[in-house]
């Protein structure tokens, strides 16, 4: 294994121990008690990435890893580019604040649904057109419906995507498989699996929990049914 593979496994490691360390990651075995994603799955599993932003100890890890994974897709698109940060309504809005203030650069949000008052915008903050070069940002990818969403969205402006940059992913292969037809490159600073395996390893979860929670995974429109 490349020393920056194991950097990489490494740090999605350090970002599961730093939400399960903050309770950002609630367990549900029982069904009855599921937490229903707005895909309609059932869930056992709660990550509530709000819960990192109340404090620099929660909120500096999901910093830096933001940082090291933004620079990245930077520097494989274009170092000298100029990038404006995108945030998906409503968990992501904090982080991409943040992160465009930290990069001096433009900052941009897209509604699900265009305002009805007022100048009844979907997207409000720094222009985006042809010529624009946008990163987003999200807090937690499950399906992946509301990132591509904005994805659309932004590049119905003639704004280019460069790539999308989240915090979790459920990392099912039906979500990956959507992110690559949509020709978007998706960049995480932790997933699903790392979570689980930490949550066991810090005996926060039982070995029969994490068996609950790798079941769930595998098969998840099934499991509020049981």
């Amino acid at each position: 294994m490349s020393n920056f593979l194991k950097l990489l496994i490494m740090n999605k490691k350090e970002i599961a121990k730093a939400l399960l360390s903050a309770g950002a990651v609630k367990f549900f075995p029982n069904p009855k008690d599921a937490i229903t994603f707005k895909s309609g799955i059932k869930s056992p599993i709660y990550c509530n990435n709000r819960e990192m932003t109340r404090d620099p100890d929660c909120y500096n890890p999901i910093m830096n890893g933001f940082m090291e994974v933004i620079d990245q897709m930077w520097d494989e698109y274009d170092s000298h580019a100029d990038v404006i940060i995108v945030g998906v309504p409503m968990g992501a809005l904090f982080w991409a604040s943040v992160i465009a203030f930290d990069f001096s650069t433009g900052y941009t949000f897209v509604r699900q649904e265009a305002k009805d008052h007022g100048m009844k915008s979907k997207i409000d903050g720094h222009p985006l057109g042809e010529g624009t070069k946008v990163i987003i940002i999200e807090d937690l990818i499950s399906t992946g419906g509301s990132c591509l969403d904005v994805v659309e969205a932004v590049r119905a402006t003639g704004a280019e995507v460069i790539g999308v940059a989240a915090i979790v992913t459920y990392g099912w292969p039906k979500t990956i498989k959507r992110f690559e037809e949509a020709g978007v490159k998706l960049k995480t600073l932790t997933d699903y699996a790392t979570i689980v395996r930490t949550g066991v390893e810090m005996k926060l979860f039982s070995a029969e929990d994490g068996a609950v929670l790798e079941n769930w995974h595998h098969a998840p429109e099934n499991w509020g049914q049981l």
